[in-house]
């Protein structure tokens, strides 16, 4: 990295936690993949408590993966980008923070191919972050809280 580039927002987050913590965390490999394969299970059971059905999970695509793909109630599809985060006594960020412009863009693309596959082109299909936040010292099961931001939306389209 040059010496002027600015760090990585991981670098920064990490940089705070541990001057938070007093130099006491340490990221150990392979939390990420099972803290995010838990709030992605946490989100499942949450799509499916409201109604909707789960048509699939990590559902890839040439642009990159979609953590849930779900159809609601009223018919639509959602594609679910799903952030997790623990939340320590001193240190609470919202897992939205994560979500910049190329992800964004990415995710408008993944929603994109994933209509044109899945021919979906007469139903209306929206991309949403759900933000998991759970509690350190809390049950591994369940959230803390569930939050949910609409992000894109395609209507359907007419021929």
């Amino acid at each position: 990295m040059p010496a002027d580039a600015a760090p990585s927002l991981r670098t920064r987050m990490l940089a705070l936690l541990r001057s938070l913590t007093g130099n006491r965390y340490r990221y150990r490999a392979g939390d990420g993949a099972r803290l995010g394969a838990r709030g992605e299970d946490l989100c499942a059971e949450e799509a499916r408590r409201r109604g909707w059905r789960v048509l699939a999970r990590n559902a890839r695509t040439r642009r990159g993966e979609a953590d849930l793909v779900c159809a609601d109630d009223a018919g639509a599809i959602v594609i679910i980008e799903v952030k997790t985060r623990t939340r320590t006594e001193t240190l609470d960020v919202s897992p939205f923070l994560s979500i910049d412009p190329d992800k964004l863009r990415r995710l408008r693309r993944i929603a994109d191919l994933l209509r044109r596959a899945n021919r979906w082109e007469d139903l209306p299909v929206r991309v949403e972050a759900w933000a998991v936040t759970i509690d350190q010292a809390g049950p591994a099961t369940r959230a803390d809280r569930i939050e949910a931001r609409v992000l894109h939306a395609l209507p359907p389209r007419r021929p």
